[in-house]
């Protein structure tokens, strides 16, 4: 019988780990660039305080 390791012995232990983080960090970033220059470009807010509080909420949901 297996004991689960014999899949993990045949990945890199660090490299696939940290490119996997690397790339959802990447498509956070891209979410909330996409996300401000849509608040942009409907004008929906126009307050700077607000923009700011919604774009925190956002980036709180994405984590």
């Amino acid at each position: 019988m297996a004991d689960g390791k014999y899949n993990q012995l045949h990945l890199p232990t660090n490299l696939y780990k940290s490119g996997h983080e690397a790339g959802q960090a990447q498509m956070r970033t891209k979410a909330q660039q996409a996300f401000r220059k849509i608040l942009e470009e409907n004008g929906w807010i126009t307050d700077d305080a607000q923009k700011r509080a919604i774009e925190e909420e956002f980036r709180e949901l994405l984590k």
